[in-house]
C-alpha cells in the first residue's frame, strides 16, 4: 500500500494571512497578493408549517419572466423583476413594488404533520432532500438542470439549473452579501417545490377574502358645494324663465309656421314660387330654375317691405 503524495505548493503559500470584508474572508500572501475569497452560508430544509395569517395588497397578475434565455444560456440584462420581487435594489418593505402581499402572521406554527411517528418524518424530509437534490427527468426544475444525465454520481455531481445560477450571480454581483444570493434561490426552489407538490396537498382550512375597489372620494367640500349651487341657480332660472313665458306671454311666432311661409312671398320671389308650385318642381330642379335665371348669387334676408310695410324676403 503506498503512502499518499503531498501536493506540491508554492512557498508563498505556506504563510499566508486572512482578513475579513463584510461576509468575505480574504486569504493573502506576505506581498499582499490575494490567493482566494471564501465564505459560509447555512441553510434549513424545513419542510412546511401551517400559520394564521392575514395578506393585504394590491393584486397580482404574473410573476416575473425568466432572467435567462433558456435556448441560448444567455442572461437577460433588462430584467429585473425577479430580483425586485425578491427585494433587491429595492426596500424590502415596499411590497407594491416588489409585486407582493403584506403578510402579517398572527399564530403559529402549527406542524403541518403530525409527530405520531419517526418514520413518516424522516420520509418526509427524505422526499424533500431527493426534490432539492437529486436530478429527475420528472423534476428538470429542481437545483439540478437538464445539462448532466441521470446516473449513479448525480446524487453528489450535478449542475444548477440556468436560471438559478443567474439569479445568484446577479444578486451577488449588485448586493456582494452571498447570504442574500443563496437565501433567494433556496426561496425560488422552494416556491417552485409547493406548486409540484400542490396537487397532493390535502390540508383544507377556511380563509375569509374582501376584495376592495378603489375611488375617488373628495378631501374638501368647497368645489363640490360651488358645483351644486351652480347647478342649483342654472335649474332655478330656466324654471322661472318657463313659468314667466308661460303667463306673460301674449303673442309669440313659435309653432306659426304659416308665418314662415308668407315671408316667402314677395316681389322678389313673385316669379319662381309659381313657376315652382305649378310644376311640382324639386328642390334641384328649383335650383337649377334659379340658376337659369341668373339669381343664384343673390343674397336674401327679411326686412320691411317698401310698398305694404310686411316683413318679407328682400334682395340686399
Amino acid at each position: 500500500m503506498g503512502s499518499a503524495i503531498p501536493p506540491d505548493l508554492q512557498k508563498e503559500l505556506d504563510n499566508l494571512t486572512y482578513r475579513t470584508d463584510g461576509p468575505w474572508t480574504l486569504a493573502q500572501t506576505a506581498n499582499r497578493t490575494e490567493v482566494f475569497n471564501a465564505t459560509m452560508c447555512f441553510i434549513s430544509q424545513n419542510l412546511p408549517h401551517k400559520f394564521n395569517f392575514t395578506m393585504t395588497g394590491k393584486a397580482v397578475a404574473s410573476e416575473p419572466t425568466f432572467l435567462t434565455d433558456l435556448s441560448s444560456l444567455t442572461v437577460l440584462r433588462n430584467d429585473t423583476g425577479v430580483l425586485r420581487q425578491l427585494g433587491v435594489g429595492i426596500s424590502p418593505g415596499n411590497t407594491t413594488g416588489r409585486g407582493t402581499l403584506n403578510l402579517e402572521v398572527h399564530s403559529g406554527p402549527d406542524l403541518w404533520m403530525e409527530l405520531d411517528g419517526e418514520v413518516s418524518i424522516q420520509s418526509a424530509y427524505l422526499e424533500l432532500w431527493v426534490t432539492l437534490v437529486e436530478f429527475s427527468t420528472l423534476g428538470g426544475w429542481s437545483l439540478a438542470g437538464n445539462i448532466v444525465f441521470n446516473g449513479l454520481t448525480t446524487t453528489v455531481i450535478w449542475a444548477t439549473h440556468p436560471e438559478h445560477a443567474a439569479m445568484f450571480q446577479k444578486i451577488l454581483h449588485e448586493t456582494g452579501n452571498p447570504a442574500l444570493a443563496l437565501q433567494a434561490v433556496m426561496f425560488r426552489v422552494y416556491q417552485m417545490l409547493y406548486n409540484d407538490w400542490l396537487p397532493i396537498f390535502e390540508p383544507t382550512h377556511e380563509v375569509t377574502t374582501i376584495n376592495a375597489q378603489n375611488v375617488v372620494v373628495p378631501q374638501q367640500w368647497t368645489g363640490f358645494i360651488i358645483s351644486i349651487a351652480i347647478l342649483i341657480m342654472h335649474f332655478i332660472l330656466t324654471a322661472l324663465t318657463l313659468v314667466l313665458f308661460a303667463k306673460r306671454t301674449q303673442s309669440s311666432l313659435l309653432g306659426n309656421a304659416w308665418q314662415a311661409v308668407s315671408q316667402l312671398v314677395s316681389p322678389e320671389t313673385q316669379d319662381i314660387i309659381p313657376a315652382a308650385g305649378s310644376e311640382g318642381m324639386k328642390d334641384r330642379q328649383v335650383e337649377a330654375l334659379v340658376r337659369s335665371a341668373g339669381r343664384n348669387k343673390e343674397v336674401y334676408a327679411l326686412a320691411s317691405g317698401v310698398d305694404n310695410g310686411r316683413i318679407e324676403l328682400c334682395v340686399r
